[in-house]
Formats: structure tokens, C-alpha cells, sequence
């Protein structure tokens, strides 16, 4: 009964996940931007 509800398409996962991360990549790459000018 409960399955129909954690039945979540996994490529819609998929998705959500890799934009996070390409996100957070170019987060990380703009701090470290920051800091090698900061140096």
C-alpha cells in the first residue's frame, strides 16, 4: 500500500541531484577563486 508512495521515479532523482551538484561545483570553484585572490 505504502509502496505506490515511495515509488518515485529514481531519474527524477537523478536530475535534482546532478543539478545540485554542477551547483555546488561552481560554488566551491568561486570560493576558491575568491581565496587564491585573496592570497
Amino acid at each position: 500500500m505504502h509502496n505506490q508512495f515511495l515509488n518515485i521515479p529514481v531519474s527524477k532523482y537523478r536530475f535534482i541531484i546532478r543539478r545540485y551538484i554542477t551547483f555546488q561545483n561552481m560554488i566551491i570553484n568561486l570560493i576558491s577563486k575568491c581565496c587564491k585572490y585573496r592570497d
